[in-house]
């Protein structure tokens, strides 16, 4: 889930950071703020001029009018970095901070104006042991400073990753709370959740329930020094937070993605349970809108991620067992949610893939040769072409595809291993962490480190279709058709704000709906298949439809007109 309160697009010299006195009349605006990961109190720079990104932006506030003032977030698209994929600079086989820095530019040039960072706080990834320090292996505070620094100087917002649920087992917190039970007095005994054993017959004990953990095995761990158990709902080394254990400080950059949010709240008593399956992300667009809508009386967050889109292909709610699925339930699902927000006056996330998911193109469309570049355009199309805010991997915008077979020193993640051990190496199956590739040059895995060092993780076998450079060098590339969508999706308000309508639910192909805002009125279609079909456009006023892209040709094309019955090629897409 995502949740923003970014104050600000305007740069200062060393923090972008919330005013705490409001502007007064012919004023200059004066406050401070705390950062979050130094804790120091920064005064705010009132002279920051606007970077050309944000001269940029207000040109564009005055297309979409009033709408665009009423939440940056609406008409954004975020980008998600995971920091030890992307790009290396100390040789070390990490990503580091400073390589973030240097491909600022890279993502300027995409046109997103939101960077989403993996968490970067000290050890390991979510697992985070100390919340105000930087992981010396992505680099320090002062380099944070410096990337947060810059990427406001170009107009980019930034977005810490954080999990409010759970620390490590090496939190400063947690070693605390294991003192206050041996009777130490600091009041932190009830910062993590707790349970006493349950005698059993001939001496024996169990833990304080029979619930099973996201990862397998028991979702207790015993501490011999106190005779408890703690709760851990994911690995055994991420305790579980009670509800005083939360971190609460200003927040430096603004605006925060909180990893698995719906885990917060925890239901006490330890009742044992008949069966408890894997905790999933199954939350509807009923009990999402409860965060986000307008209608409640307290609105705890500006955007929420919701997997049911993604969760399609899979059985029972399991990740790894898997189904074929039919287009009618992708229609099904979608309009589910964009009519669900649109009722509301919430607000969409629109997404196919990110760190701890397969890639979008592997499990919706088709990643032969023949297909791969138009089947990327066509999801492209369809993501930019919704209304919510869009969010994009790292390589998505390069049509990265899953690689053919995985092999175990491809995974990191802990849901990956123990499955992966589970099924004795099953090799069609694995989240997406590979790094970014900046080139075709294999000696340095695609620019990505350097010659005599190898990645934290495997590069992907094919540099020279998914490498930056490779796309740069082709007009027709995938990366500048998302180039050219995002602009596209800028500068007509109606793919942003406009009101969403199905068509043809449950046919089998295509999905075609329309997007509807003020006078304007956007048809689109999209053949998700690999065979030619004819389907007949929906009847308008002025008789004919103009083209406004295909998503086999990059350039707009204002001229086609069409009416009656269109033939879609596979994996083709019209708007």
């Amino acid at each position: 889930m995502i949740s923003s309160a970014y104050p600000s697009t305007q740069s200062t010299q060393q923090h972008s950071r919330s005013t705490t006195s409001r502007k007064k009349e012919n004023a200059l605006p004066v406050g401070s703020a705390v950062c979050y990961v130094c804790g120091q109190h920064l005064p705010v720079n009132p002279l920051s001029s606007h970077s050309p990104r944000e001269v940029e932006n207000m040109k564009l506030q005055g297309i979409h009018g009033e709408a665009a003032a009423e939440s940056w977030c609406k008409a954004a698209v975020i980008y998600q970095i995971f920091v030890p994929s992307f790009k290396v600079t100390n040789n070390d086989g990490y990503g580091y901070l400073r390589g973030v820095i240097e491909k600022l530019d890279y993502l300027v040039n995409l046109r997103t104006n939101v960077i989403w960072l993996s968490p970067i706080f000290e050890f390991p990834i979510y697992d985070i042991s100390n919340h105000y320090k930087v992981n010396p292996i992505y680099g320090t505070v002062d380099e944070f400073h410096k990337l947060l620094e810059t990427a406001h100087g170009e107009g980019l917002k930034v977005i810490l990753d954080v999990a409010l649920n759970h620390t490590s087992a090496e939190h400063a917190w947690f070693k605390k709370s294991i003192a206050a039970h041996k009777g130490e007095d600091n009041g932190m005994n009830d910062f993590y959740i707790w349970g006493d054993p349950i005698l059993e017959g001939q001496g024996k004990q169990r833990p304080s329930s029979n619930w099973a953990g996201a990862f397998g095995g028991s979702m207790w761990k015993w501490v011999p020094q106190i005779a408890k158990y703690y709760l851990h709902v994911f690995g055994d080394k991420q305790p579980e937070l009670g509800q005083r254990g939360r971190p609460t400080r200003a927040v430096e950059c603004g605006s925060f993605r909180l990893d698995t949010i719906k885990g917060v709240s925890k239901v006490l008593g330890w009742p044992d349970t008949e069966s408890l399956g894997e905790i999933s992300c199954d939350i509807t667009p009923e009990i999402g809108t409860g965060f986000i809508s307008r209608e409640e009386s307290k609105r705890e967050l500006d955007l929420i991620l919701h997997f049911e889109h993604v969760e399609l292909d899979c059985v029972d709610g399991g990740k790894w067992v898997l189904r074929d699925w039919k287009l009618p339930e992708l229609k099904a699902v979608v309009t589910k949610w964009q009519t669900r927000m649109a009722q509301t006056e919430g607000w969409d996330t629109i997404w196919m893939e990110k760190h701890d998911q397969p890639r979008g193109l592997t499990r919706a469309c088709n990643t032969t040769r023949t297909f791969r570049e138009v089947s990327a355009e066509l999801l492209a199309k369809w993501l930019f072409s919704l209304q919510g805010t869009v969010i994009i991997y790292q390589g998505q915008e390069l049509g990265t595809t899953n690689p053919e077979k995985f092999s175990e020193d491809m995974f990191r993640d802990i849901e990956t291993v123990v499955f992966w051990h589970a099924n004795d190496g099953d090799d069609e199956h694995g989240n997406e962490q590979k790094n970014e590739m900046w080139n075709r040059n294999h000696r340095t895995k695609g620019s990505f480190t350097g010659r005599s060092v190898w990645p934290w993780i495997p590069p992907h076998p094919y540099l020279e279709y998914f490498s930056a450079k490779t796309q740069s060098e082709k007009a027709g590339s995938v990366s500048n058709f998302y180039r050219k969508m995002i602009q596209l999706r800028q500068e007509h308000p109606a793919l942003i704000y406009g009101e969403y309508g199905v068509i043809d639910p449950d046919h089998p192909c295509p999905f075609a709906y329309t997007r509807s805002w003020r006078s304007e009125l956007y048809l689109i279609t999209l053949n998700f298949g690999n065979r030619f079909i004819d389907w007949e456009l929906p009847a308008v006023e002025s008789q004919m439809w103009s083209v406004v892209m295909l998503n086999h040709l990059s350039e707009v094309v204002p001229r086609i007109k069409l009416r009656g019955v269109v033939h879609l090629r596979p994996y083709k897409g019209t708007l």
